[in-house]
């Protein structure tokens, strides 16, 4: 719900403000569920492309939510910051991309039930985040000439939550295993190029 609320925000072309806060959140509750995942007792049990889905939701939307913190500096004439924020986004999903990539061959059970997940949504926000870091780059290097602080002087993007998250969010897939019945494939990221179009 949080992930959709994040949507129809950027597709309403809402604040920078209100789009870095949400996605931030979003990112957050992905990354608890993988932490869920991995910690659960029904883990062994449930297909590894659920905790790489997470994953890869949970880098994509950190990203979203520099790119939106990075815009918000730019209209403050901040120019340093805004390079550093999107640098830290690139850094964040080249990580996970590379991440994914040495994961995917290892380990991975086949499954007729779940789909492989796609990379793609996180290839495209990278490719979004990389052209406004060498914009944002190019006109600090030859117009505003400000210095880039340190990725650890950047304070964090604090989420908001838009909505209440469930207490457990593997008791509804256990109660799905115990009944008998399939549990669905986790839902493929859209590409974060469709969540602000």
């Amino acid at each position: 719900a949080q992930r959709c609320y994040y949507e129809r925000a950027a597709a309403d072309g809402l604040s920078p403000r209100l789009l870095s806060v949400t996605a931030s959140q979003t990112g957050t509750f992905y990354a608890q569920t993988g932490e869920q995942l991995r910690a659960s007792p029904a883990s062994p049990r449930v297909d590894s492309s659920w905790g790489e889905a997470v994953g890869l939701g949970a880098a994509v939307f950190d990203s979203l939510a520099l790119l939106h913190r990075a815009e918000e500096h730019a209209a403050a004439n901040e120019y340093g910051h805004q390079v550093a924020r999107l640098a830290a986004g690139v850094k964040r999903l080249r990580s996970a991309l590379a991440a994914s990539a040495q994961a995917a061959p290892k380990g991975r059970r086949a499954s007729a039930t779940v789909a492989p997940v796609s990379r793609a949504p996180l290839e495209a926000a990278l490719a979004r985040l990389e052209e406004a870091h060498a914009q944002a780059d190019k006109d600090n290097t030859i117009v505003y000439l400000e210095p880039l602080p340190p990725a650890s002087a950047l304070s964090p993007v604090r989420g908001k939550s838009i909505v209440r998250p469930h207490s457990d969010p593997l008791e509804a897939l256990e109660e799905e295993a115990a009944g008998g019945s399939t549990a669905r494939a986790p839902c493929r990221l859209r590409g974060p190029e469709q969540a602000s179009q």
